[in-house]
């Protein structure tokens, strides 16, 4: 598997909306379910000002992160903004359940339905990220 350019991943996120992707090896899981790692290692970008560049320095920031086993970079596009995280991927949803709410997430996604899973009912589905609006400037 390639691994994609920052450009390419880029291109794909505003296309697609969104991804999750071993950046070591370029695989992308279709089953699982995503959860963010820690709740310390997300950011929100508003979609106009997403570039390789801040794609880039996420990535530089979260490397150590990133270059463990079975982490991955999720990446979504919601209300005009792009959400960056460092997720891994269970195959149990309740044990992802309970890392999202570990970790106070509003959300784990499941890879195989394309849809988020609310972990609490006001929740809107939306993003963990949203509970830790950073910028990468």
């Amino acid at each position: 598997m390639a691994i994609p350019t920052t450009d390419e991943l880029c291109e794909r996120i505003a296309r697609q909306g969104g991804l999750t992707i071993d950046l070591r090896s370029g695989r992308e899981p279709v089953r699982g379910f995503a959860v963010a790692s820690a709740a310390d290692c997300e950011v929100s970008i508003p979609l106009d000002d997403f570039s390789p560049e801040r794609l880039q320095r996420f990535i530089a920031m979260n490397d150590a992160l990133l270059q463990r086993p079975e982490q991955f970079l999720g990446a979504w596009v919601e209300r005009g903004l792009v959400y960056l995280d460092v997720s891994t991927v269970l195959d149990d949803r309740e044990a992802a359940w309970r890392l999202g709410q570990r970790h106070k997430q509003l959300a784990i996604f499941d890879l195989a339905r394309g849809e988020s899973i609310a972990l609490t009912p006001d929740a809107s589905a939306s993003s963990s990220a949203a509970l830790v609006l950073e910028r990468v400037g």
